[in-house]
């Protein structure tokens, strides 16, 4: 079972949602391939933006596939894929710790020829290939077992910016749920140390960054973007910068969000959103 639909999200809102994407990346699983998940958005005002995305995304996947309040996130991230990553021939269901997966989505954020250019999406079938070019806004949704082996091409140049998903039937693997009993124990202004700690460190980050012509910050410095939306990633970044170097992890993280709540309060009213989304 396949489905495509195109312009699910505006321009607009593909651009913000590169913009999140960026911001809060971290290094992924693959060479030249950043990830922001769930998890880096924890405390943090931009979560609304990314929470309604993926709402609209299953709306449709519940839609298309008669599962109608059937279905949970079991994990949802923004990708940026640099010059030499891709996937080779596989399914997403393909291992044991795996097999809770059901469905499986991308929504490309950007297109090729105009942001990038390789990184074409293929199915590999018995009889036949299927390749789509990615463009801004497409959605694909598939089953995710060996129905549907696929691949990604070599990304040969630009950023490929993709909304990746994937749906179980199984509410014990909701990847809200870890999400939940975090903000239940821990108020947003004493988030976990721990969730910002990954396997490599601030500065190998960047260092690995660099090696493509890229830097964190740099990803955010667009003068396309609003104003005030662009301070509130140039402090994440810088704050974060600073947990990853400090003793008192803690203290920074209650700095940033005073600081940022100060901000917001003369800005837009997301941060307060939030608040409530939390409680």
């Amino acid at each position: 079972q396949r489905h495509i639909a195109n312009d699910i999200f505006t321009e607009e809102e593909c651009r913000e949602l590169i913009h999140l994407g960026k911001a809060l990346s971290r290094e992924g699983h693959m060479d030249y391939y950043s990830v922001a998940t769930l998890k880096e958005f924890y405390c943090n005002p931009l979560i609304i933006p990314f929470i309604h995305a993926r709402e609209r995304v299953q709306d449709i996947v519940e839609k298309e596939f008669d599962q109608e309040f059937n279905l949970h996130c079991e994990w949802s991230g923004l990708t940026c894929w640099y010059p030499g990553s891709q996937i080779q021939p596989h399914y997403d269901s393909n291992r044991e710790y795996l097999k809770q997966r059901h469905y499986s989505v991308v929504v490309y954020l950007n297109s090729i020829g105009f942001d990038f250019e390789g990184g074409n999406f293929k199915f590999i079938d018995n009889d036949a290939t299927q390749v789509i070019h990615p463009s801004r806004g497409t959605l694909i949704a598939f089953t995710s077992g060996e129905e549907n082996i696929h691949t990604v091409e070599p990304v040969t140049n630009g950023c490929r910016c993709t909304f990746m998903l994937w749906f179980t039937k199984d509410a014990n693997h909701c990847e809200d749920t870890k999400y939940l009993y975090t903000t239940q124990t821990n108020t947003p202004n004493e988030p976990i140390p721990e969730f910002y700690n990954g396997s490599i460190s601030w500065d190998i980050f960047n260092e690995k960054m660099s090696d493509i012509g890229v830097s964190t910050l740099d990803n955010v410095l667009d003068d396309s973007y609003p104003v005030d939306k662009k301070i509130l990633y140039l402090f994440f970044c810088k704050w974060k910068k600073l947990s990853f170097e400090s003793q008192n992890s803690k203290k920074i993280w209650t700095e940033y969000y005073e600081e940022i709540s100060r901000i917001y309060e003369k800005t837009v009213p997301m941060w307060f959103e939030f608040g409530r989304f939390c409680t």
